[in-house]
């Protein structure tokens, strides 16, 4: 079949040096290998780095993968009026090319929300066509412009939106299915569409792909020697985007506590960049214990930065609105235990599967008192290491997960042609 994705916000390795593989990536690569062509109609703004692929609407070609690159003016911050402009921009471009003579009309379409504009025109395009679209639910707009509120202002201020719920709701409705990140999302998204048929809809993890392992021992990468450190120290890792939904001051606090403590080995390590880069840096200027790398734009390079930590840190706030974030699963994957602090479906998996330590949010005592007990117990923290890659193997694989993902969107392409061809969904 000929698959359209239509997603604007990740990383792209065929288009960006360096970049590793995310949803879409995953998606795309799993149904060229079962023989279908895919359109991805993404952005020439890079939504991470905050620059340009190209400065105009730019077709891509290929063979089994092709790309179609949306222009708009782009954005500074990722809340912002100017970023809403920019999606509708890109929108308005996505309606007038992708129903033009020039493109081949789709046997699905598979658009992700973020960004509501985006999905709304996919989902109507899809309609017109008489295709199926299927909506991906990894993140619940418009509630992201809520959320930057007190939690007091937001019901004053959800009417200023009612055109945007209202534009999410058609759209929930008229998906051929929906899917998502997590089961958070999933509810979400069903308690903005109550009169859905949720029968066909689906979770599906974000998960990550397995780093390639063999006989030679990982090396100590030169991006941590250079920062002072050796495979000696204990690191606590933190990878990421560096932004207000996390909590670095309880963190550099537990730095404090830690070092206080004569346990000066555990080194926290933060590689990533974002808006709190600036002030993480200028906080961990006079704190020995804290290194800050920024952004590693080649993913060997970050594999082997993960594979050097001996915990993967999870500094959420109190209240974030993430359910199932990418990076547990990277640290899963590696083999390393997690210490998160982020509510919900994330906190009872570590707290069902013994994967890892809940702190509370904010409590840099309870944080510094964790890392210290896997410093102290050295077997207990080979045993959740053991744990966090069993886990990770059974049920966040990628090459798994997003097999199941490309049968269920075969299937859901086939009703849509044909209503009586469809399979039991999977």
């Amino acid at each position: 079949m000929n698959c359209w994705i239509v997603n604007v916000t990740e990383p792209i390795p065929e288009l960006d040096e360096g970049a590793r593989p995310f949803r879409c990536s995953y998606l795309a690569k799993e149904l060229n290998a079962r023989g279908h062509s895919v359109v991805w109609w993404t952005s020439t703004f890079r939504h991470y780095t905050k620059d340009f692929r190209a400065q105009k609407f730019t077709k891509i070609p290929g063979d089994l993968l092709s790309f179609r690159l949306l222009h708009g003016p782009g954005y500074k911050r990722n809340r912002s009026p100017r970023r809403l402009i920019h999606h509708d921009c890109e929108a308005v471009q996505f309606r007038n090319e992708a129903t033009s003579r020039s493109e081949r009309t789709p046997d699905l379409i598979f658009v992700t929300l973020p960004t509501l504009s985006l999905a709304s025109v996919a989902v109507t395009i899809a309609a017109d066509f008489g295709r199926s679209a299927v909506l991906d639910v990894n993140d619940c707009w418009p509630d992201h412009y809520l959320n930057v509120l007190p939690r007091l202002l937001r019901p004053l201020a959800r009417p200023l939106l009612s055109n945007e719920y209202r534009n999410l709701r058609n759209t929930l409705q008229n998906a051929a299915a929906v899917t998502a990140i997590s089961k958070t999302y999933l509810d979400w998204a069903h308690s903005n569409a109550i009169t859905r048929d949720t029968n066909r809809d689906r979770v599906y993890p974000i998960g990550c792909r397995s780093p390639q392992r063999d006989s030679k021992p990982v090396l100590f990468p030169e991006i941590l020697t250079r920062c002072g450190l050796t495979s000696k120290d204990f690191i606590v890792l933190f990878a990421g985007t560096l932004g207000p939904a996390f909590d670095f001051q309880a963190v550099l606090r537990a730095a404090g506590l830690l070092r206080l403590r004569c346990q000066r080995n555990v080194q926290f390590v933060f590689a990533g960049t974002g808006p709190e880069e600036k002030r993480l840096r200028r906080e961990a200027s006079n704190r020995p214990n804290v290194k800050v790398l920024g952004w590693i734009q080649n993913h060997e390079i970050l594999q082997q930065v993960v594979a050097s930590a001996q915990l993967g840190l999870c500094p959420y706030k109190e209240g974030a609105f993430m359910s199932l974030p990418n990076k547990p699963f990277e640290f899963m994957a590696a083999g390393k235990p997690l210490v998160s602090s982020l509510r919900g479906e994330l906190w009872e998996i570590i707290e069902r599967e013994k994967i890892g330590v809940n702190y509370e949010p904010s409590d840099a005592a309870s944080l510094a008192a964790s890392i210290a007990e896997f410093t102290r117990d050295r077997v207990h923290l080979q045993r959740i290491s053991r744990q966090s890659r069993m886990l990770f193997e059974n049920s966040f694989d990628a090459d798994s997960i997003y097999f199941r993902f490309a049968v269920f969107l075969e299937d859901v392409a086939a009703e849509g042609r044909d209503p009586a061809a469809g399979k039991n969904l999977p």
